[in-house]
């Protein structure tokens, strides 16, 4: 039973989450896409193209399946997020974009670099290519470092909900682990 004193988790690291060789095919279908790419607004260089407008049958079922880690909830959003050597995007929160609901985000490492670590809170996350990241970005301050050699790329599905619902959704991944 879980000391409901106890901190609530922000961040939850879930390992091998999505398959090494289909994160490899996703990649290879994500540069195929007619996707258009926009600057990420965090500057640093990196790219964002959004996918819920993607029929695709292996970008739907990754997308659907973070959804399901979300808890279902009726409104996401679904990008593409690609990191070129010498790009990274500084330390920062993302408020949320809905008054009275939290910002959660659920971001899956496709393509893995030489640098280019997702830092939350401080601490370096180490990431193999198929772990996913649940969090709070509105509350845990996060980065990612300059990508050195190769290419990052990231599938992001992001949601806003209740602080409880989102306190729930991130303690069933913490005690899952």
């Amino acid at each position: 039973m879980r000391d409901a004193s106890a901190q609530q988790p922000q961040l939850v690291v879930v390992r091998s989450f999505w398959p090494t060789q289909d994160c490899a095919g996703l990649t290879r279908i994500l540069e195929r896409l007619p996707l258009v790419a926009v600057p990420g607004r965090q500057g640093g260089g990196y790219a964002k193209a959004e996918l819920l407008a993607t029929d695709d049958v292996a970008v739907v079922a990754v997308i659907s399946a973070l959804r399901t880690v979300l808890h279902e909830p009726p409104g996401i959003d679904a990008w593409s997020i690609s990191y070129p050597a010498g790009s990274a995007i500084p330390v920062h929160t993302d408020p949320s974009p809905a008054d009275g609901l939290v910002h959660v985000r659920a971001n899956l490492l496709l393509e893995a670099a030489v640098g280019g670590v997702f830092v939350g809170d401080d601490v370096a996350v180490d990431l193999a290519v198929g772990d996913l990241v649940v969090f709070r970005p509105d509350v845990v301050r996060h980065a990612v470092t300059t990508v050195q050699r190769g290419h990052r790329r990231v599938l992001s599905v992001g949601t806003v909900m209740s602080a409880s619902s989102a306190s729930s959704c991130l303690t069933s991944l913490f005690d899952q682990r």
